[in-house]
């Protein structure tokens, strides 16, 4: 069974760094993170690139966002990852895809579509960065005349750094920038009581104005592949009287069973304790420790019980960090078992299985 991050022996050193008063806010921030493995991460690049393919016609050029475009860094990045998923994505697809052609290469091929690939998009300041040192005036011309169009893929995309990078970059619209999953400014992806926690303690590290991540972003993913400094400084950034969890943003390979689970459920507990479904809470975490239920059932009961604390469908992704599509079938599967009705409010019978769920912490034998 895949460990969980709050309660690994480097997390729990990490805690005790927290005062008493501080310490359970602490671990909420750790149980509310979404931890990506290597292969969920480049599983999901794959299907945004596949649906470009898919979409469109003619040679696509691809190409990793890397914060040192001019190769001058002593030490390899996440670009230099992405760059050995988009060879294999060229050696899958090779009648369609370049990845990191030349312009004259691109200009031989007639290439019609340019597409930018990132971890995350978090500020936006590496998409403007990478673009202002790496855009020809070539590319330009051609977007600019539309020959060519340009695209953005990310496994995720707050939606204030893509703001900021289509208006540095023009040619970019929305509707072709990809992510498999949005990050909202509005968002409840974290207690209130923790955001304070991380201006708070973010004193006690070298990178105090990066309380919330770099760009207030407070990102609540962290990568296998590294931790982004998107992500609250307390979880990266060492200090004097501070040792980060994820130091200088790399993780322990210790750490990596925590990034086995093959998705966010274990966030879902949290997500209804905050919305103030107390029971069902502890009904799912009493779930998740006995692998009784699949994870779509406890991702369905998830999306029941804040539903019917008054969160709308259409919000969903701004409490779980699930793909849009994943929550549209959820939403779906619901609807077509009558537990909502067809605006997505929730029925009789979905409060009746909500109850129920929230019965089985009491009486684990009245299991669904």
């Amino acid at each position: 069974m895949p460990s969980s991050l709050a309660e690994h022996p480097l997390s729990l050193a990490w805690l005790r760094q927290f005062d008493a008063r501080s310490i359970h806010t602490a671990r909420l921030l750790l149980q509310s993170l979404k931890l990506v493995s290597l292969q969920e991460f480049e599983t999901a690049i794959a299907r945004q690139v596949q649906a470009i393919v898919d979409s469109t016609e003619g040679r696509i050029a691809i190409f990793a966002i890397d914060k040192d475009p001019g190769g001058e860094a002593r030490l390899p990045s996440s670009a230099d990852r992405l760059g050995h998923c988009l060879t294999n994505l060229e050696r899958l697809l090779p009648h369609r895809i370049r990845a990191n052609p030349s312009v004259a290469s691109m200009r031989a091929e007639k290439v019609r579509h340019v597409v930018l690939v990132d971890d995350l998009l978090g500020s936006g300041g590496r998409l403007r960065r990478f673009w202002k040192a790496w855009a020809s005036k070539s590319l330009k011309s051609w977007l600019s005349s539309r020959f060519c169009h340009l695209w953005v893929v990310g496994y995720a995309a707050h939606n204030s750094g893509l703001r900021a990078g289509m208006k540095r970059i023009t040619y970019l619209k929305e509707d072709h920038v990809l992510a498999h999953v949005r990050l909202h400014p509005d968002a409840a992806y974290w207690p209130g009581r923790v955001e304070e926690l991380c201006e708070e303690y973010a004193q006690r590290t070298a990178k105090a104005r990066a309380a919330s991540g770099v760009g207030g972003v407070m990102c609540p993913i962290v990568f296998q592949h590294g931790c982004p400094n998107s992500c609250p400084a307390i979880l990266w950034a060492d200090g004097k009287t501070w040792r980060a969890l994820f130091p200088n943003r790399a993780i322990d390979p210790q750490l990596f069973p925590c990034f086995d689970a093959p998705d966010d459920s274990g966030r879902n507990p949290e997500l209804l304790w905050n919305a103030g479904q107390y029971r069902l809470a502890l009904s799912l975490i009493n779930d998740l420790a006995a692998s009784k239920k699949s994870r779509t059932h406890l991702d369905l009961i998830a999306v029941l019980g804040l539903v019917s604390k008054g969160v709308r469908a259409d919000n969903l992704d701004k409490f779980l960090l699930l793909p849009g599509e994943t929550i549209q079938r959820l939403l779906a599967q619901a609807r077509e078992l009558g537990l909502l009705s067809a605006n997505s409010t929730i029925t009789d019978f979905g409060r009746d299985i909500v109850e129920r769920s929230k019965g089985a912490f009491m009486t684990p034998q009245n299991d669904l």
